[in-house]
């Protein structure tokens, strides 16, 4: 039981087998070997007395060699010298062995391992005896291992995926552990609110810009972004360059995906400010961003070929979100939302209007709205960018708004 304790102690595992098995025997060499689903092949978990080259390349096909063989055909095997050298090929023979035996590992009729111990030249024989205890002790603690076996790989699977999110999102994780990595684009779209955040000015700021500067400058940035927006249950799903481009939707909490949006936009706009100020006094460069965030079906799914892959983000939502973020400078203002936005959260907003206009690439009218604070939908108090970053976006959600038409 303590030696099947995560982290397992494999070589102390193998040791116990063979104690337990061979009380009396001696085992010159030992193998544990387990079956790799993903790359089909056995290989060796733990050793005892094979040569580390040996540990480190061996690999082994289901039916190829002995090992292979026994997994495949999950029976047992015994070789000595009494079983002719035309029975068994001299590669899966080394001569300095006297003695084998190759015993299957596995639970409820599937296979997961296989169990090798060698005598060498100059000790007796493993015997019939030998076996079948060897071959009872495996079956019996078959279950065991597996299920230690399980735990360890669910854990190092879990390390691994961690590590994925910090290059890819939640979200893109999760949809290539459903997807099975396949290509395609999912045919289930949900609703979500895009925010698609834009540094200005960004191609002068690299001509004018020192590397090592503008690098440091960028992380900090980026940090500080994407902290806020993962704090707002936001997804970052791509970095488009000097652009962010996130997504929320409402599956993990009951607020809805554009409060959080807008909550987030806001807190990125006062934590700018602080990161400005302090840029400036060490010396750094210092830049703006526009955001623009809108409100639509998107779907999420995989693109390219089988030797390169790539998860992407796509929906008129995100078209729009990229239209808007760039009239940002042309009104002269940070954030901008559109109507299908406003009319979920417009009771906690402080905006004006900015009118009707035709986004590139779109014949309908849309909607916009310049949003520069919150107010609390109860008590009327106001929240500017900077309060909001303070209290950490403690911003009630108004469920019972009245829908106000926009301004003819």
């Amino acid at each position: 039981g303590q030696t099947l304790t995560p982290p397992i102690n494999w070589e102390g595992l193998l040791f116990e087998l063979v104690e337990l098995g061979l009380r009396k025997g001696q085992v010159d060499q030992a193998s544990l070997m387990f079956w790799d689903p993903h790359a089909q092949t056995l290989s060796i978990k733990a050793a005892l007395n094979l040569p580390q080259s040996i540990v480190a390349t061996t690999r082994k096909k289901a039916g190829e060699m002995i090992a292979g063989w026994v997994f495949q055909t999950q029976r047992h095997l015994l070789l000595d010298d009494n079983i002719p050298l035309h029975r068994v090929k001299q590669s899966m023979r080394r001569p300095e062995i006297a003695s084998a035996l190759s015993i299957p590992l596995g639970a409820k009729e599937r296979a997961f391992g296989v169990l090798n111990l060698n005598r060498l030249r100059g000790n007796s024989p493993f015997s019939a005896e030998d076996l079948a205890g060897m071959s009872r002790l495996c079956h019996q603690s078959a279950t065991v291992i597996e299920n230690a076996y399980l735990s360890e790989r669910l854990a190092r699977e879990e390390h691994l995926r961690l590590s994925q999110e910090r290059f890819l999102s939640p979200r893109v994780v999760q949809t290539l552990a459903a997807g099975g990595g396949t290509a395609g684009i999912s045919d289930k779209e949900c609703q979500m609110t895009v925010l698609l955040a834009d540094i200005r000015g960004y191609s002068r700021l690299v001509e004018k810009t020192d590397a090592q500067a503008l690098v440091t400058v960028l992380n900090e940035y980026w940090k500080a972004m994407t902290e806020i927006i993962i704090q707002h249950r936001g997804v970052v799903d791509e970095w488009c360059g000097d652009a962010i481009l996130a997504t929320f939707d409402n599956s993990a909490s009951q607020c809805l995906d554009a409060d959080q949006a807008i909550c987030a936009g806001l807190a990125m706009l006062a934590r700018l400010k602080m990161l400005q100020t302090n840029w400036s006094g060490r010396g750094l460069p210092v830049f703006d961003i526009g955001i623009g965030i809108s409100t639509g079906m998107v779907a999420i799914g995989c693109i390219g070929s089988n030797k390169r892959m790539a998860l992407i983000t796509t929906g008129k939502a995100i078209n729009i979100a990229s239209r808007v973020e760039k009239l940002t400078k042309v009104f002269g203002v940070s954030l901008i939302i559109t109507q299908r936005t406003f009319e979920q959260v417009q009771g906690t907003l402080q905006y004006w209007p900015l009118g009707q206009v035709i986004l590139d690439g779109f014949p309908e009218v849309v909607w916009l709205y310049a949003v520069y604070g919150l107010r609390h939908p109860l008590t009327g108090v106001q929240y500017t960018a900077t309060r909001l970053l303070d209290e950490h976006c403690a911003v009630p959600v108004l469920t019972n708004s009245v829908f106000a038409h926009p301004p003819l």
